[in-house]
């Protein structure tokens, strides 16, 4: 999509924006390309940096209930998919599924040629990429995250020098709501994203 914008216009500058899971591949996508990435300027949201730990604590608690939800989301858009067109999977199997840790294993990791689990979270998991990024890149996260780990948080010296982390006690996954008054909320993520991609684009 990025190189079809490219070609249809030049000289346009490119930004990009990844939440969640999105703003983990956004930011593999720009380690690994380092000083050939395309994009002037990048934010990523609510970033699950490192898959395994993510996994595990998506188990625990309040993330519990959300893990429900995700997987019957994501087990039924499945089934309806290859109900259409030739499974890679066994069918059967998504029934059987009942954390996100077993969906990566048995589906997952085997759709995309991995050998198993363990190497398609270390290979698919941004955190190692983040010093080679040489966009003008801010992270957003919050410590309150209920699906990511506190220790999942990279370091500042894990960071290159294009890339800015700012973190806020409070802001849940992908929230970020502000405001005195529930019926006057004011999205705050909104308006720094905002804010950055006009510094530079």
């Amino acid at each position: 999509m990025i190189n079809t914008l490219l070609k249809r216009e030049p000289e346009t500058q490119l930004g990009a924006i990844g939440f969640s899971l999105g703003g983990n591949v956004l930011l593999k996508w720009l380690g690994e390309t380092g000083k050939h990435n395309p994009l002037k300027a990048a934010i990523a949201i609510s970033v699950p940096f490192e898959l395994h730990k993510t996994a595990a604590r998506i188990q625990v608690g309040f993330s519990k209930y959300y893990q429900r939800h995700l997987l019957k989301c994501i087990c039924n858009r499945l089934s309806k998919k290859f109900e259409k067109m030739s499974s890679p999977i066994d069918r059967s199997l998504l029934k059987t599924i009942k954390t996100m840790y077993e969906l990566d294993d048995k589906i997952t990791a085997p759709l995309h040629g991995f050998s198993g689990i363990d190497e398609y979270y270390q290979t698919a998991s941004s955190r190692q990429y983040l010093h080679n990024i040489q966009v003008k890149t801010l992270i957003l996260h919050a410590k309150d995250d209920p699906l990511v780990s506190e220790n999942a948080i990279p370091h500042a010296n894990e960071l290159s020098h294009h890339t800015k982390l700012e973190v806020s006690n409070a802001g849940g996954h992908v929230g970020f709501v502000a405001g005195h008054y529930p019926w006057r909320a004011e999205y705050w993520l909104e308006q720094r994203a905002a804010t950055f991609l006009k510094e530079f684009l």
